[in-house]
């Protein structure tokens, strides 16, 4: 399997399918920096990254995953949009203003996002926790 590259606020990470996700070393000092320029602001149609360029229409996203970063000292709860357009995703976290306000909007622009999800991602500590949120998954037949 190859390993594969994602991007949050101006973060590279790094992700085999057994592993975690693992912050780029090289990088660490400027998303340090970017964590406080990059925003997200919401609008009827879905949200926008500012500081990113970034945006997400709710009627173009495919699905949403949650999962959590161990930072070291702390975690860092994450979720990925996939959205329609190309093959693109869209990575936020709980570090950036407007993440309360996204949130809360999903239960209301996803339809079937999963209760629950946020404390199943938060625990245990240091654990990626990684779901799918949305759509909904179905249930195993026993």
């Amino acid at each position: 399997m190859r390993a594969w590259l994602r991007r949050a606020a101006g973060r590279t990470f790094r992700r085999t399918p057994t592993g975690p996700l693992v912050p780029n070393a090289f990088r660490l000092n400027a998303a340090t920096r970017l964590l406080d320029t990059v925003v997200i602001e919401l609008s009827a149609t879905g949200f926008h990254l500012r500081g990113t360029g970034e945006e997400v229409r709710w009627d173009e996203v495919t699905g949403a995953t949650a999962f959590k970063m161990d930072l070291l000292a702390t975690d860092l709860i994450c979720l990925e949009f996939d959205v329609a357009v190309g093959s693109a995703s869209v990575l936020v976290h709980e570090q950036m203003p407007g993440w309360t306000e996204l949130i809360s909007e999903l239960p209301t622009r996803l339809m079937g996002v999963e209760d629950g999800w946020y404390r199943q991602v938060m625990l245990p500590a240091f654990a990626t926790n990684a779901r799918v949120i949305w759509p909904p998954q179905p249930t195993p037949k026993q």
